[in-house]
């Protein structure tokens, strides 16, 4: 019994933080829609939302605390605003917009979608 429990614990957060591009689609879908005041499924909005927030303060912080190697290669920079944060709403149009031109990456974690859409919008200039 122990033993069952111990594979749960370890089984359970994969299973639970698992998503695909696939998810990302409709779920954003829903959040462009949400924040252009229009009706939309809350749940799958703010998971987006969610998602993409915690992906853009990361990257963000990683470019506003490192050297700038580290900055160029891992974090965002805000083109306009340096060293603030981007609009939730311009990064999930960033998203959207990346998820619809590149429909072969969708089998990709949604994280991984996240991070390079963001990045190629709002890479930190060469060191």
């Amino acid at each position: 019994m122990r033993l069952y429990l111990i594979i749960l614990i370890f089984l359970l957060p994969n299973v639970v933080m698992a998503g695909t591009g696939l998810n990302l689609v409709s779920d954003c879908e829903q959040a462009e829609k949400l924040w252009a005041g229009k009706a939309g499924i809350k749940e799958k909005g703010v998971s987006c939302s969610s998602l993409i927030k915690g992906v853009l303060v990361t990257m963000v912080m990683t470019a506003n605390s490192s050297d700038k190697e580290t900055a160029y290669r891992m974090g965002l920079c805000n083109p306009i605003n340096h060293g603030k944060f981007i609009p939730l709403e311009q990064a999930i149009l960033v998203v959207n917009k990346y998820l619809r031109d590149n429909p072969k990456e969708l089998q990709k974690q949604d994280f991984v979608l996240v991070m390079v859409a963001l990045k190629e919008s709002f890479s930190c200039p060469k060191p």
